[in-house]
């Protein structure tokens, strides 16, 4: 058993089964990438904390992921 999970929620749900998923907030990142480059093409000086900025993400649990099997978590505890 394995589990898949990819990022930026574009199509995971249109899989069978559907991915789990990590989704970004693309727009503002876009957004906010645009108003620092026109700042520095327009010679304004960016602050240190316009330079590192986190942005929320979402995990979106869907088929492609779950909890351990029975099998698993029996072999695990074998090794405890």
């Amino acid at each position: 058993d394995f589990s898949v999970c990819g990022i930026d929620n574009t199509v995971s749900r249109h899989y069978n089964p559907e991915i789990t998923t990590i989704d970004v907030p693309k727009k503002e990142m876009g957004q906010t990438a645009a108003d620092l480059l026109l700042k520095m093409i327009n010679g304004q000086k960016i602050r240190e904390e316009e330079r590192y900025i986190h942005f929320p993400v979402t995990l979106i649990k869907r088929a492609s992921t779950g909890e351990k099997s029975v099998s698993e978590e029996k072999e695990m505890n074998k090794l405890d």
